[in-house]
């Protein structure tokens, strides 16, 4: 009896103090291609069911924005004239986000240093 009343407060609290796995990573598959100067060509190959699209943009504070439109279609491609502090983020959002803050979740895919010159 005492052994089910703490496996039951347990799952109880567990449940009121938000503790367990929190959402997963959004996890995509990615081509990057170097265009050139400060060019680079990004390829969104699949999402999985944990991302809504990759994006680039300028440092991952909340504020730090979208450049230009991100890619939300699998096969979908486009080039980007980067800055040496641009990530690559996979994200998960309720719509198109415009900075990092609309973002819901992210994972860093590359720091794309490599390709700025």
């Amino acid at each position: 009896m005492v052994a089910i009343t703490v496996i039951l407060a347990a799952v109880i609290a567990a449940f009121v103090l938000d503790i367990g796995p929190g959402d997963a990573d959004p996890n995509v598959s990615f081509e990057l291609d170097d265009g050139g100067d400060t060019d680079v060509e990004v390829t969104l190959k699949s999402l999985d069911g944990t991302a809504d699209g990759i994006a680039i943009v300028e440092g991952t504070d909340n504020d730090d924005s979208v450049v230009d439109d991100p890619l939300t279609v699998s096969g979908q491609s486009d080039t980007y004239n980067i800055g040496s502090e641009y990530v690559l983020v996979a994200y998960s959002a309720d719509e198109e986000p415009d900075d990092v803050g609309e973002m819901d979740n992210i994972a860093i895919l590359d720091d794309l240093e490599e390709y700025h010159d």
